[in-house]
């Protein structure tokens, strides 16, 4: 992912890994400096750090996140995600499907 050209200009670069109706998982890389922008995710996620320090800005607070470090925010929480180093991270989504509990 870090020779793809969107990761050289510093664009978030993703591949699925895992792409059902209810989980996704996206192994993600951001070079130095990048950022996701604010966004909120429609369920459960985790953000669990590979490599890097990645720093995460929420409602009022930031985490940072280093190698084997997880963040795990509820759905609607307001997030960015930006890299203090060369970041790679698991991003997983869960869904849950319609009259699931």
């Amino acid at each position: 992912m870090r020779q793809q050209e969107s990761y050289r200009r510093g664009s978030p670069t993703g591949r699925t890994l895992v792409k059902e109706p209810d989980l996704r998982i996206v192994l993600m890389a951001l070079k130095a400096g990048a950022r996701q922008e604010e966004h909120r995710a429609s369920g459960p996620i985790s953000v669990h750090a590979l490599q890097g320090v990645l720093r995460l800005r929420l409602q009022e607070s930031s985490v940072e996140l280093t190698a084997g470090q997880v963040l795990m925010l509820e759905p609607g929480i307001s997030h960015d995600v930006g890299a203090v180093e060369d970041a790679i991270f698991l991003l997983t989504i869960a869904r849950p499907l319609p009259g699931c509990v």
